[in-house]
């Protein structure tokens, strides 16, 4: 065995240069970790997949079970893109209010870029002086309260038109009423003509199945290694969708400047494409529009403005057929408010304080959009003692904030009621209150609210107080299928079947305005 050598001075050198690496290593390593990310907790993942397993066919509830494991801030990596999971409403508030203007842009989709121009329209298209000019134009062609006033006798129309049609059905399946309905409204805001004179005879089929894929699942955008394959064949979907739409919108646009070129448009011609088209052809905008802007708010205006509407309005009379208590309650109101003697008109539904709160119960237990449309950061940012890294996606789950026992007394339960109490009977769905969040909240909140609100009141006012409803046949209402299709929006699995017997004379109906 050899000795134990002393070191020599040149040893000694070489220990000391050792050394001095050493301490190095250890104080960049301990800085590291003094700087990673600390983020809020959450499940185990998979290589490559992250946490994309744990979603199934209803990733809303499958996220509320697991923030009762992990808490209402929760980290999951979908593909190898970062998510926050919001499931209270203080976690909500935090990215809604608090870092709105950090989180306020959305992050590329295989949706936005077939199906909504690239992301050029309000709803896809990330934060910039571009989408606040949009957000502006569109909310005052479509849910300005001058531009409602200015359509009320639209929808008044309409409403006449779904009510005879009712009427002489006696027995229906209620959303493709709806649908008509709301196709009808929309279109001529916007087109100023009813969509069955239009040049797409299947308009309401087309709107439909645009919303489908603007909510499908798109694995490529999460995994780029399998983008190639379009699993699923959503992308191949989208392609052939948006020539079909963008063929419709585009001979909007044509027939709208054939009419221009012929001179002046009267006023009562005149709808939002001609708005916009003005504001092309000035140029005094901050942000000039172009082609594409005006076909993407076109398109925001048929697709946003007529599923929230058409769905609330669904579930509302679902819930009230499954409660026939509630539904005399409401239209004791009516009686007491409007009589029997006229038509509900918009001036009414101010009075109309029993009937908005069960809207408000609905937007509450049938969110239009469990999940609100993911927002993303610009900035690294912190909150709650975490930190969030640059390009962060936020997930609110307004679902199951909607359902929390700890803020809502028997949150399952479909109780208008509890809007009559003294610390609910101020909660709106507009955005100023985190426990209720339909419509979002912040810069990114629905710009259609308004319009979406005031035309579900009507619709069910106008519903209850022309006609009582029933279960047809045998069906009792413990037999109303209550089950959800998860999408883009959430809406009910099944037809709601129901039968209508008229409340009022019949001359109301006979002698009212036809559009």
């Amino acid at each position: 065995m050899a000795a134990f050598a002393v070191p020599t001075l040149k040893n000694v050198e070489d220990f000391q240069v050792y050394y001095v690496a050493t301490v190095l290593v250890v104080i960049l390593l301990v800085r590291r970790l003094l700087t990673w990310p600390h983020q809020p907790p959450g499940p185990p993942g998979l290589p490559l997949v992250g946490h994309m397993h744990f979603l199934g066919a209803n990733p809303h509830i499958s996220l509320w079970k697991l923030a009762d494991k992990y808490g209402p801030l929760m980290s999951l990596r979908l593909g190898n893109k970062p998510y926050v999971v919001a499931t209270s409403p203080e976690t909500a508030k935090e990215f809604l209010k608090t870092l709105d203007a950090n989180f306020g842009s959305r992050h590329y989709s295989s949706q936005s870029q077939y199906l909504l121009y690239g992301g050029q329209d309000v709803a896809f298209q990330e934060s910039s002086p571009s989408w606040r000019n949009l957000k502006k134009i569109f909310t005052m062609e479509l849910a300005s309260p001058a531009r409602l006033e200015a359509s009320r006798h639209i929808r008044e129309e309409e409403m006449i038109v779904l009510l005879r049609t009712i009427h002489s059905k006696g027995e229906l399946e209620l959303k493709s009423q709806l649908i008509d309905m709301i196709s009808h409204v929309i279109s001529r805001m916007v087109i100023n003509k009813r969509f069955d004179d239009s040049v797409e005879s299947d308009f309401p089929t087309l709107v439909q199945t645009h919303f489908r894929l603007a909510g499908a699942f798109v694995p490529g955008d999460y995994i780029p290694a399998v983008k190639w394959l379009d699993l699923g064949g959503f992308e191949a979907q989208m392609k052939k969708q948006k020539e079909r739409m963008d063929a419709f919108i585009d001979d909007i646009l044509v027939q709208h400047r054939e009419r221009r070129a012929k001179g002046p448009v009267p006023m009562k011609e005149y709808d939002m494409v001609h708005v916009l088209l003005d504001r092309i052809e000035t140029k005094d905008d901050q942000i000039q529009l172009t082609d594409t802007h005006v076909k993407a708010l076109v398109l925001d205006a048929f697709l946003g403005a007529s599923e929230t509407i058409i769905l609330t309005s669904e579930w509302a009379m679902a819930e009230l057929l499954r409660h026939p208590s509630l539904m005399a309650k409401a239209q004791a109101e009516l009686d007491a408010v409007v009589g029997r003697d006229r038509m509900v008109t918009e001036s009414d539904l101010r009075h109309l304080t029993y009937l908005n709160t069960i809207i408000k119960e609905t937007f509450r237990l049938h969110p239009a959009a469990a999940l609100l449309l993911p927002r993303e950061s610009a900035q690294p940012s912190q909150a709650f003692g975490y930190n969030f890294p640059a390009k962060t996606r936020v997930l609110i789950n307004c679902y199951a904030i909607h359902r929390d026992p700890a803020i809502w007394h028997d949150p399952l339960v479909f109780n208008p009621d509890r809007f009559l109490q003294a610390d609910l009977k101020d909660v709106d769905v507009k955005g100023r209150h985190f426990q209720l969040l339909p419509f979002g909240a912040g810069r990114r909140v629905c710009p259609g609210l308004s319009m979406g609100i005031l035309t579900v009141q009507f619709i069910l006012a106008s519903l209850l107080h022309s006609f009582d409803w029933s279960l047809p046949g045998d069906m009792k209402p413990e037999d109303v299928d209550m089950t959800e299709i998860y999408g883009l929006t959430l809406p009910r699995a099944a037809p709601l079947p129901c039968a209508a017997k008229l409340r009022l004379p019949s001359h109301l109906l006979t002698t009212a305005q036809k559009p």
